[in-house]
C-alpha cells in the first residue's frame, strides 16, 4: 500500500512538473513571439516564404514571387526584398511545418530550437577534445561569433553541422542507416561542404559501408518525393533558377570576391571548388586503408567553406568542429598554449566588432575568418616541424 502510494505520488509530481514545464515553455514562446515580431531573422523569413511557395505550388526560388509572399504573409517587413535563393528543396520540406504557425510564433520557436541546437553541438562534440574542460568549452562557444550570426539571422547552416557531428558519432557506433540519414542535413547547402561529401563518399566505398549510402540516398529520395507530391513543378523551377543570369552580390568568400574584382573572369568564382575536388580525391586515394573521417573531415569543413563560390558570415558556423579542434591543439601545445587566450580573444573581438558594426550586411568583410582559422590550424605543425629541424 505504501509502495503504491509513493508510486502514485511520484507520477503525480512528474505530471505537475511536465505541466508546469509546458506552461513555462508556452509563456516563453508568447514572450519571444512579441519581442521577435520586429526582430530581423530575415533569412528565416526568406526560407519560410520559399516553403510556403512550395506548399502553394508557386516557384520556391523566384525572387519576385518570394518577395510578394514574404510581404503578404508577414515573413519580411515591407521594403525588404529577396535577393535570390538556391537552396535545394530538402530545406523547404524541413521548414514546412513552421509555415502552419503565426509568423511571430514560428520565429520564437525557431530561435529556441536553434539555441538548443547550439547547446547540443557543444555536448555532442565534447568527447572529441580531451584537454578542454566544460567551462573552457563554454568559453569557446561564446568565442565563436558565427553562432550569434546563426541565431540573429535565423539560418539553417547549424543543422548541417549537426548532420556532420551525428554522422561521425553514429558511423563510429555502426548505426549505419541513422548515419546515412543524418547526411540529409548536409544537403541544405551542399556547396559549403563539397569536400566533406567527397571524403565521405570515398570512405564509404573504401570501408564498404553500403548501409550508410542506402540511408543517405533513401532519405534524399523520400524528401524529394515528398517535395514532388507537394509541388510537382519544383524540378523545372529549380532548373530555371540555375539557368538564370548570375546575380551581382557581395559574399564572405574569397573566390566570390575575386569574381567581383575580375568581372571578365566569371569562372574564377568556381576555381576554388575545382581545386578542392581535385585535392580531396587525390588525398583520399593516397590514404589507402588508413582512411578515416576525422580529423580530415574537420579540415575539409574549413577548406570547403574557403573554396565555396559564395557564402555569408552565418555560413561560417560550419567551421565549429575545426575551430574547437584548433583551440584544443593550441591548448595542449607546449609553446602555443601561452598564446591561446589572447589569440581566441583577438579573433572573436574583431569578428564581433565587425558584426555589430554592419549586422552582416557587408559580408565581404568576413571572408578573412576561415583563412585565419586555417592558418591557426596549420601553425602548430609548422612550429613542430621547425623544432624538429633544429
Amino acid at each position: 500500500m505504501m509502495a503504491g502510494s509513493k508510486s502514485h505520488a511520484s507520477r503525480f509530481s512528474t505530471g505537475l512538473l511536465l505541466l508546469g514545464g509546458a506552461g513555462a515553455l508556452l509563456a516563453l514562446l508568447d514572450f519571444l513571439s512579441r519581442q521577435l515580431s520586429s526582430l530581423v531573422m530575415l533569412d528565416l523569413g526568406v526560407y519560410l516564404a520559399s516553403s510556403y511557395a512550395l506548399a502553394t505550388r508557386a516557384n520556391p526560388w523566384d525572387a519576385a514571387q518570394l518577395t510578394r509572399i514574404a510581404h503578404a504573409q508577414g515573413y519580411l517587413p515591407e521594403g525588404i526584398s529577396v535577393l535570390g535563393l538556391w537552396t535545394p528543396p530538402t530545406a523547404q520540406v524541413f521548414l514546412l511545418p513552421l509555415t502552419l504557425l503565426p509568423v511571430a510564433w514560428a520565429k520564437a520557436l525557431y530561435l529556441l530550437v536553434t539555441t538548443g541546437l547550439v547547446l547540443s553541438l557543444t555536448v555532442l562534440t565534447r568527447s572529441w577534445w580531451k584537454t578542454l574542460t566544460g567551462r573552457e568549452l563554454l568559453g569557446v562557444v561564446l568565442s565563436f561569433p558565427p553562432f550569434l550570426a546563426l541565431l540573429v539571422w535565423g539560418q539553417i547552416t547549424g543543422w548541417m553541422v549537426l548532420g556532420y557531428v551525428l554522422f561521425v558519432l553514429w558511423a563510429g557506433q555502426k548505426r549505419d542507416l541513422a548515419a546515412g540519414l543524418s547526411l540529409l542535413w548536409l544537403s541544405f547547402k551542399p556547396h559549403l561542404v563539397l569536400g566533406v561529401w567527397l571524403w565521405i563518399a570515398i570512405w564509404i566505398v573504401r570501408q564498404q559501408r553500403w548501409k550508410i549510402a542506402a540511408g543517405a540516398l533513401g532519405g534524399l529520395a523520400v524528401t524529394l518525393a515528398l517535395a514532388t507530391l507537394i509541388n510537382p513543378a519544383w524540378p523545372g523551377y529549380y532548373l530555371q533558377t540555375w539557368l538564370a543570369p548570375p546575380l551581382v552580390y557581395e559574399a564572405s568568400s574569397l573566390f566570390r570576391l575575386l569574381a567581383h574584382v575580375f568581372p571578365a573572369w566569371p569562372w574564377v568564382q568556381f576555381s576554388g571548388m575545382a581545386l578542392l575536388v581535385a585535392g580531396t580525391v587525390y588525398w583520399g586515394l593516397r590514404q589507402g586503408d588508413a582512411l578515416a573521417i576525422r580529423p580530415t573531415g574537420d579540415w575539409l569543413l574549413a577548406l570547403s567553406v574557403i573554396a565555396a563560390p559564395y557564402g555569408w558570415c552565418y555560413d561560417q558556423v560550419i567551421l565549429w568542429p575545426f575551430f574547437v579542434g584548433v583551440v584544443d591543439r593550441w591548448r595542449s601545445h607546449p609553446l602555443l598554449r601561452f598564446f591561446i587566450y589572447p589569440g581566441v580573444a583577438g579573433l572573436s573581438v574583431l569578428y564581433y566588432l565587425q558584426f555589430f558594426q554592419t549586422l552582416g550586411n557587408n559580408d565581404v568583410r568576413f571572408f578573412w575568418f576561415p583563412w585565419a582559422l586555417l592558418g591557426s590550424g596549420v601553425l602548430p605543425h609548422i612550429v613542430d616541424k621547425g623544432k624538429g629541424g633544429c
